[in-house]
C-alpha cells in the first residue's frame, strides 16, 4: 500500500485511523505525527532542520586530494560530521563528536583526557591518524599524535567535520596513516550578527560563549568569538569524584575577503588557556597549557577548472608538564595548482615546508637530549585524475615524494578508481600507502625509575618507520528517495610496528628498556552507514564498525606485551539517532551506542544513551537539555592515564544551554 502524505494539523483520531491501517511502521509515524500536530498548532512544521538528501550528496569535501570533491563521488571511506548534527547531539567537546562517525573509537579517560583512533591502535597517546582544523595540523611531535584536551572550538562556527578512514599519506604526508580529521569552520561573512550562548549541570557544570560577525566593508566580513567551560569530576570505582575537574578558555577571530568572484582571502587565529591535572611522586599537581596560531589562507580560481591556494600559519603551544615540557613551535606554508589537461584529465600539485621547534626539559628522573630539537618537513605532491569515461568511470594516481629530518626521502602513493554504473551508484576501490614517523620522546627521552629493581628506557635515534599498505573499496547508494547507503570494506598490512625490548640486569637489578620496531600485523574489517528520512519531519542515522585486528612479533623479541593492543580497540560499535521535529518549535534527538569489551584492560562491553529535547520559543532563541550517558549511574571506558592512581568513570550526566541569536 502506498505510504499516504498526511496533514500535520489532522486530528489525532483522523490519523490513527488512517495509518494504523497501514503496518506498524506507519502507524507509529501516524501518532507521532498526532503529537507533532498537539505542539505545533496550526502551523505548519518546517522541513527536518538539517541538510537534504540532495545537498548532503553534493557536499563537496577536500581531505581526500586536497581539491574540492562532490562526498558521494570520492574514492574514499569518508563520513562528514555537519555543524547541525553537533548542535542536535549535544556533544560538548571534539573527542565526543567523533562518535557519530562510523570507524571512529572514543573513549573517555577521565574528565580531561580521551584516546581517539581510526581503524584500531587506540591509547591515550595514538598516533596513526593525523588531525587538522582549516587545514593546521593539531599533531604534536612528542608522541606523534594529538593532545586532545588542547583542541576546542565553538561549536557553532563548525561548518562540518571530515572524517577520512584510511591512509591520506599522499595528501597530508607521514602520521595520516589509518584516517585524517580535519576540522572545517564556517566562512565569517555565514556568522553574522550576535550569538550568546551557556549552561551548565552535572558533569559540564558550566559553559558559555559570545560571538559577533559583522562587515568591515561590502566584500569583507568578520567575526570574534570567547568561550569557557567548567568539566566536573569523573568517578572512582566506588563512586567518590576523582577530582580532576579542569577549566579552560579561549577566544579567536576570523575574516574572510571577497574581492570579486576569483579571489578569497582568509585571516584567522586563535588563542586558549587552561588548568590540568598530573599526579607528582602520587600527588596531585595542576600544571598550565597555553596555546595560540594565527594562520593566512588566500585562494584564486582561474577558473572552474584551474585555481591556486597558498597557506601560512604559525602555531605555538606550552604545556609545562611533570615530568616533562611539551613545548612547540610551528611554521608552515603550503602552496597548491590545480588545472586541466584536456578535457578529460586533471592534475593536482603542491609543495609544503614545515620548521618545527620542540622543546622537551625533562623532571623526576626523565632527561631528553637534545632538550630543543628542530625538525623540518619538506614535499612535494602530485596527483592526476583521469576520467576514462565520461560520467561513469575515473582513475586517480599521485604521490607525496616527502623529506624529513628524522628518515630524509619518503614516497607516499596511492590509487583510485571509481566506477559510477548510475546517478545513484557509486563503487570505488582504492590502494595505498602510509608511514608513520616516531615521536621524539623514542629518539630522546631517557627514564631512570629508581626502586629495588631499578627501571631505565634508553632512545633509539635510528628507527625505521612503521609502514602501511591499505586496501579498501567502498560501495554508496541511493536506494531510494528517503534512504541511502555507504559501506567501505579494508585490509590493512603493517611492518615496524613499535615493540619495547627489554633485558634484565643482575648489578645492580635493573631491566633496561630500548624501543625497536619488531611487530607486524594486519587488520580488516568493514564499516557502513545508513541514513533514512522517515517522514519529513523524522529521520534515522545508524552507524555500524567491525575491526579485527592480528599483531605479529618477530622471533627472538623480549616483546611479549605490545600484541595486547589487538585487544585496546572494540571489535564492534554500532550507533543509532533519531531526529524527530515536534512541530515549528520543538526538536527531540535520542542516540543510542554500543561500544564492545576491550580484553587488553578487562572492560566490558556497554550501551549508551543520550537525549537532547529543545524548545524554540521564538526563531533565535533555543532553550535545550540534553541527558548523557543515561543507562548507568557510571562506567568504565578506557584504562587509566599514565602517573594517574586508578582508573576513573564516566557518570551519567544532564545538562542545559541557552543559546539567543540576534
Amino acid at each position: 500500500m502506498q505510504f499516504r502524505a498526511y496533514d500535520p494539523c489532522m486530528d489525532i483520531r483522523e490519523a490513527k485511523s488512517i495509518f494504523c491501517s497501514q503496518p506498524v511502521r506507519k502507524c507509529l509515524i501516524g501518532l507521532l505525527a498526532g503529537l507533532r500536530c498537539l505542539s505545533a498548532g496550526a502551523t505548519d512544521s518546517p522541513i527536518l532542520a538539517n541538510l537534504s538528501f540532495d545537498e548532503l550528496s553534493k557536499i563537496e569535501i577536500i581531505s581526500v586530494s586536497r581539491r574540492g570533491e562532490k562526498l558521494s563521488e570520492a574514492a574514499a571511506a569518508v563520513h562528514v560530521i555537519t555543524g547541525e548534527d553537533l548542535r542536535r547531539s549535544g556533544v560538548t567537546s571534539l573527542p565526543e563528536a567523533l562518535r557519530l562517525a562510523p570507524g571512529v573509537d572514543v573513549a573517555r579517560i577521565n574528565s580531561q583526557r580521551h584516546a581517539v583512533s581510526v581503524r584500531g591502535f587506540n591509547g591515550e597517546f595514538a598516533n596513526k591518524f593525523l588531525v587538522l582544523q582549516d587545514g593546521r595540523s593539531l599533531y604534536t611531535p612528542q608522541f606523534g599524535g594529538t593532545f586532545w584536551d588542547a583542541q576546542d572550538v565553538l561549536f557553532e562556527d563548525v561548518e562540518r567535520i571530515e572524517v577520512v578512514r584510511g591512509p591520506g599519506g599522499t595528501a597530508w604526508g607521514v602520521n595520516a596513516v589509518n584516517g585524517v580529521i580535519n576540522i572545517l569552520t564556517k566562512d565569517a561573512r555565514d556568522t553574522q550578527g550576535s550569538l550568546v550562548t551557556g549552561g551548565g549541570g552535572t558533569s559540564e557544570r558550566g559553559f558559555g560563549a559570545v560571538r559577533q560577525g559583522g562587515k568591515l566593508n561590502e566584500h569583507t566580513f568578520y567575526r570574534v568569538y570567547a568561550k569557557a567551560f567548567y568539566r566536573g569530576d569523573t568517578l572512582l570505582a566506588n563512586g567518590s569524584d576523582a577530582g580532576d575537574d579542569w577549566s579552560q578558555a579561549r577566544a579567536g577571530f576570523r575574516v574572510d575577503s571577497h574581492p570579486n568572484d576569483a579571489d578569497h582571502l582568509t585571516v584567522q587565529g586563535d588563542f586558549f588557556g587552561g588548568e590540568l591535572l598530573q599526579y607528582t611522586g602520587g600527588a596531585r599537581d595542576l600544571f598550565t597549557t597555553l596555546g595560540g596560531n594565527l594562520m593566512g589562507r588566500w585562494g584564486h580560481a582561474f577558473s572552474e577548472e584551474s585555481d591556486v591556494n597558498v597557506q601560512v600559519y604559525y602555531d605555538a603551544v606550552r604545556r609545562d608538564s611533570k615530568p616533562a615540557t611539551a613545548n612547540t613551535d610551528t611554521g608552515d606554508i603550503e602552496a597548491s595548482h590545480r588545472f586541466a589537461l584536456g578535457s578529460r584529465q586533471q592534475i593536482n600539485w603542491g609543495l609544503h615546508y614545515r620548521y618545527l621547534v620542540n622543546e622537551a626539559r625533562g623532571r623526576i628522573g626523565h632527561n631528553y637530549d637534545p632538550i630543543r630539537r628542530g625538525i623540518q618537513q619538506a614535499s612535494l605532491f602530485v596527483e592526476d585524475q583521469v576520467t576514462l569515461v565520461p560520467e561513469r568511470l575515473r582513475f586517480s594516481a599521485g604521490t607525496k615524494l616527502e623529506y624529513n629530518t628524522f628518515s630524509e626521502w619518503d614516497l607516499l602513493p596511492n590509487a583510485r578508481l571509481t566506477f559510477t554504473p548510475t546517478a545513484r551508484q557509486t563503487l570505488w576501490a582504492a590502494v595505498s600507502r602510509g608511514l608513520q614517523l616516531p615521536g621524539i620522546a623514542d629518539r630522546d627521552l631517557t627514564i631512570d625509575a629508581p626502586g629495588a629493581v631499578a627501571f631505565r628506557s634508553i632512545p633509539t635515534r635510528d628507527r625505521p618507520l612503521t609502514e602501511l599498505i591499505a586496501y579498501e573499496a567502498g560501495y554508496r547508494s541511493r536506494l531510494a528517495e528517503s534512504l541511502t547507503l555507504d559501506l567501505a570494506a579494508f585490509y590493512n598490512e603493517y611492518d615496524k610496528l613499535s615493540t619495547a625490548e627489554s633485558v634484565r640486569l643482575a648489578l645492580p637489578p635493573t631491566v633496561v628498556v630500548t624501543p625497536s620496531n619488531r611487530m607486524n600485523g594486519e587488520s580488516y574489517g568493514v564499516e557502513g552507514s545508513v541514513l533514512w528520512q522517515a517522514a519529513e519531519w523524522w529521520r534515522w542515522r545508524a552507524n555500524y564498525s567491525v575491526l579485527f585486528l592480528r599483531l605479529h612479533l618477530e622471533p627472538g623479541t623480549t616483546d611479549t606485551a605490545s600484541v595486547r593492543q589487538e585487544g585496546q580497540s572494540p571489535q564492534q560499535q554500532f550507533m543509532l539517532w533519531s531526529s524527530m521535529n515536534l512541530g515549528n518549535k520543538w526538536e527531540f534527538d535520542s542516540i543510542l551506542r554500543f561500544v564492545d569489551s576491550l580484553p587488553a584492560f578487562g572492560i566490558d562491553q556497554y550501551m549508551s544513551l543520550d537525549l537532547r529535547l529543545a524548545f524554540h520559543p521564538r526563531p533565535n532563541l533555543e532553550l535545550a537539555i540534553v541527558g548523557q550517558n543515561l543507562l548507568d549511574n557510571q562506567r568504565l571506558e578506557f584504562n587509566r592515564s599514565p602517573g594517574f592512581p586508578a582508573r576513573t568513570e564516566v557518570a551519567r550526566g544532564v545538562y542545559g544551554k541557552v543559546t539567543w541569536k540576534f
